[in-house]
């Protein structure tokens, strides 16, 4: 196996992610495929060790001997899906943080990172405002910007990363499109009453 805690593999469409888990003891390992007519919206359709070897043909040899250890029966399959921003995360004392508010594809691996914000923000608002629906409403003006930013550039590294060159389709973005995506502080942000 290669050396590292985890490997990405690219390629044309497809993305194979290999990582270890519980202290090493394990090795995860997430194949994504380009499929522009996946309609399903569950996370537990079952998939086979032919339909990864299929997929991946051609890949580098690790990605099929991990594909043949793989237990068939932990095999699933999901689709991602790009969702459309929610006009509203509250309603009177309920409110939607992380990606029950705000769902980003995964090529950037900021998911759980928007959601920790959202866990620092959130109390912030909350103690600079006298009720709680407008605590939420200055929560969610706080919050959209960087939200809708992050979700559409993990639309385009997801475009880039799986594009038939992606090398030539990244050098047509420029270095300051990444800029505060890795240095935003949501205890420095302000919130606003």
């Amino acid at each position: 196996m290669a050396a590292g805690n985890a490997v990405v593999y690219i390629g044309a469409g497809r993305i194979f992610n290999r990582y270890l888990i519980r202290g090493g003891d394990l090795i995860n390992i997430i194949g994504i495929v380009r499929n522009a007519s996946w309609q399903h919206e569950g996370w537990k359709t079952p998939a086979s060790v032919d339909e990864f070897r299929e997929e991946f043909a051609g890949f580098h040899p690790e990605i099929h001997a991990l594909i043949a250890h793989a237990p068939p029966e932990t095999l699933i399959k999901w689709g991602l899906f790009v969702r459309p921003p929610l006009a509203q995360w509250s309603a009177g004392r309920v409110i939607l943080i992380g990606d029950a508010a705000h769902p980003i594809l995964p090529f950037l691996g900021l998911g759980a990172t928007l959601a920790i914000e959202d866990g620092v923000i959130l109390p912030r608002t909350l103690a600079t405002h006298a009720d709680v629906p407008s605590a939420y409403a200055a929560f969610q003006d706080c919050r959209r910007e960087r939200v809708e930013t992050v979700r559409t550039r993990t639309i385009e590294q997801g475009e880039i990363i799986q594009a038939s060159d992606p090398d030539a389709l990244a050098l047509t973005r420029s270095p300051s499109q990444n800029v505060n995506l890795f240095d935003y502080d949501p205890g420095a942000v302000p919130v606003y009453a």
